[in-house]
């Protein structure tokens, strides 16, 4: 045990070594994120921070002592996908190159292992063998994760407070099925992801982010966390039922859902940035980007923790399935309607209410 305590100290550490190493040479990298319409900062950040991220995980990663082994396609989807991301923030990839990236990258994970899922795995009714269709909904659950978590950062911690929180309740169901091999991975993943938020996440000791993890952070941990997900409800001897694993991952994925949904009833690209995310609204309803953050995050948690106490309480899985209907809802509430609240309380002292401006204008707001 002292061993792989000493994993995870060094891949924390590493983490945080990285982030020093990088970004005073980020600006000759090209790895810089600058201030634009759609974002909320405004000044100059480097994005090296899924780069650290991802060498604190690897590095100990490949000391691991038997038994426990290396995973090795998610060690090569995760190297694909932060390659992927570095060519976006270096080039701005057309957003349906990188989906075919992101695509082959999934398909090129799942394929190796095994560990497939079908619709009725989803709707928590069993397996039944239908090999092709198995890759394709697989392969769409990695990519949809992978997005889901791209389109999260928005804020400083957001993405990487959101993926500690899953990660956190993934190592608590992976411990409770009996799985060491899949647990340390994840360990040692959120030690990396840790390490990255001594920098990234706002706090008494830090006003604002001093690095990003950029698309390749943001990718690599949609696609780790969805490796982990298929692994703990079919690789495993003791699955964990994926309709209480999906609450682990509910407010990405339903961030996702309705911002794709809004785009195509508008007319535009499902592809095409907005300001229309969840963090958007809070942001718009007064709270600060750490509060914003802290409230994400705790929902985060919260529905992790009901997902894996379902599992642990042996909830029936259709029961766990159909009570997603009530964040789901909650939050396609604060998104389409919630503007109507920040109207109210933006109205002006004499109780005059401005002029319906719609959900989310175009205009780009201030930083917090």
């Amino acid at each position: 045990m002292r061993h792989y305590t000493m994993h995870l100290l060094n891949a924390y550490l590493l983490a945080i070594v990285l982030i020093l190493a990088f970004n005073p040479i980020a600006a000759r990298l090209g790895l810089l994120d600058r201030p634009g319409p759609r974002k909320v900062h405004d000044h100059v950040v480097p994005v090296t921070g899924g780069i650290a991220i991802f060498g604190g995980f690897l590095f100990p990663v490949m000391h691991l002592e038997l038994p426990i082994a290396i995973r090795w396609s998610l060690i090569a989807g995760l190297s694909g996908l932060i390659a992927l991301g570095v060519a976006d923030d270096l080039l701005d990839l057309r957003p349906w190159t990188k989906l075919a990236g992101q695509l082959a990258v999934a398909l090129a994970m799942v394929l190796p292992g095994g560990d497939l899922i079908g619709p009725r795995e989803l709707l928590g009714l069993g397996h039944l063998r239908a090999p092709l269709l198995d890759v394709a909904v697989t392969t769409l659950f990695v990519a949809g994760l992978v997005n889901a978590f791209n389109m999260l950062d928005g804020i400083d911690g957001l993405a990487g407070g959101a993926a500690a929180a899953v990660l956190g309740w993934l190592a608590v169901a992976a411990a409770l099925s009996g799985m060491t091999g899949t647990l340390m991975h994840i360990l040692l993943l959120f030690a990396a992801v840790l390490g990255f938020l001594t920098f990234n996440a706002r706090h008494p000791w830090r006003r604002t982010a001093s690095v990003f993890m950029g698309d390749a952070g943001s990718m690599m941990l949609g696609a780790a966390i969805a490796f982990f997900l298929l692994d703990l409800s079919v690789g495993s001897k003791s699955p964990a039922p994926l309709p209480a694993l999906l609450w682990l991952v509910a407010l990405p994925a339903f961030d996702m859902v309705i911002l794709i949904a809004r785009r195509l009833g508008s007319g535009q690209s499902p592809m095409r940035g907005d300001r229309r995310h969840v963090h958007h609204f809070l942001l718009r309803a007064g709270l600060s980007s750490q509060a914003a953050t802290s409230v994400l995050v705790t929902a985060c948690a919260l529905y992790g923790g009901i997902g894996v106490a379902g599992w642990y309480s042996a909830v029936p899985d259709r029961l766990m399935l159909s009570a997603l209907v009530v964040p789901f809802a909650a939050q396609l509430y604060l998104v389409v309607y919630g503007w109507r609240l920040i109207e109210h309380m933006r109205s002006a002292p004499r109780g005059r209410r401005p002029a319906a401006a719609g959900p989310f204008p175009q205009a780009a707001s201030k930083s917090p």
